[in-house]
């Protein structure tokens, strides 16, 4: 019986000291503190569900960042928008004085308990902003959301964030929340810049067009007819109609390109054939002009003589 215990105690002691000098993986400090930072931000995929990690050359950086402080009175109703950026913490800095810049263009939203910004494929990837801001905090970046509506100042003295560390090409979120990602729905104002350049927005019974995407479901555009009806079709066209996947603001470009839209003006043929025309004219018209100067020093010398 005494052996016994001796061996139990021994156990106890061999595992205490590995424990003290193997110590288990520790998650990592994030190096600074914000004291303008108030709540959290929440990284979505595609399909609405919370991510923590990913590669740096994912496009767009994530498909949806979440706040989970709601909006302010002030920042509430008609107009509201979200915008997520990245900023770069600097040693011996405070930071209103860190450098960043906008990962998604701003969104309206539904739900001002959950203001939120959608991303779109047009948006920037983590490594852009990594080439103009690389990290100097072991490889920390901090995540912001500012808020903004008609007629008042973008709302940058308060703000949820999120912390992430870069190794190497993956990212991982360090602080951070987990949930409210299908809190409301969000439009990128990207995705409403395209639907404003279709070739139907503004012409025939439409009136105003709109999309909104919501993850895990099929953008849908709404449009007003003249008679106040409205009517709802996929973002791809009429059914029955192939179009670019949904989400996906660069195929829907190429889409209208393709079909003749305003993008399309400027790379067709009646607007190159004069333009090839004029540079040839150009081209003519200076090389007589060059042979003219080199002629008149010698008309010159042969007066003289």
């Amino acid at each position: 019986m005494r052996i016994h215990y001796f061996v139990v105690g021994v156990s106890l002691m061999v595992t205490s000291i590995v424990a003290s000098i193997a110590p288990a993986t520790a998650v990592p400090t994030v190096p600074y503190s914000d004291y303008s930072a108030q709540g959290l931000i929440t990284l979505c995929d595609r399909a609405g569900h919370p991510v923590t990690t990913g590669q740096i050359t994912d496009k767009p950086f994530v498909w949806r960042a979440v706040s989970s402080q709601p909006a302010s009175a002030a920042y509430s109703g008609h107009g509201q928008t979200a915008t997520l950026l990245a900023y770069q913490p600097r040693p011996h800095a405070y930071p209103p004085q860190w450098s960043g810049d906008t990962l998604t263009s701003s969104s309206t939203y539904t739900n001002p308990a959950a203001p939120m910004a959608q991303a779109t494929r047009l948006d920037f990837t983590l490594q852009d902003f990594l080439h103009e801001f690389p990290p100097m905090m072991n490889g920390f970046i901090q995540l912001r959301i500012y808020l903004g509506i008609p007629g008042k100042e973008t709302l940058t003295t308060t703000y949820p964030s999120a912390d992430i560390q870069v190794t190497g090409s993956t990212w991982t979120l360090v602080d951070g929340g987990h949930s409210g990602c299908t809190a409301g729905s969000a439009t990128a104002s990207e995705v409403v810049a395209v639907a404003s350049a279709s070739p139907h927005a503004g012409t025939g019974s439409a009136a105003s067009s709109t999309a909104t995407t919501t993850p895990g479901t099929t953008p849908s555009s709404t449009a007003t007819t003249s008679s106040g009806s409205s009517t709802t079709t996929p973002a791809g066209g009429a059914s029955g109609a192939t179009g670019p996947p949904p989400g996906d603001a660069n195929q829907q470009l190429g889409a209208q390109a393709a079909s003749g839209s305003p993008f399309a003006a400027a790379t067709s043929s009646s607007f190159w054939r004069p333009m090839a025309l004029a540079a040839v004219l150009l081209a003519v018209a200076g090389l007589l002009t060059l042979r003219a100067r080199r002629r008149r020093p010698q008309n010159q010398h042969v007066k003289q003589a």
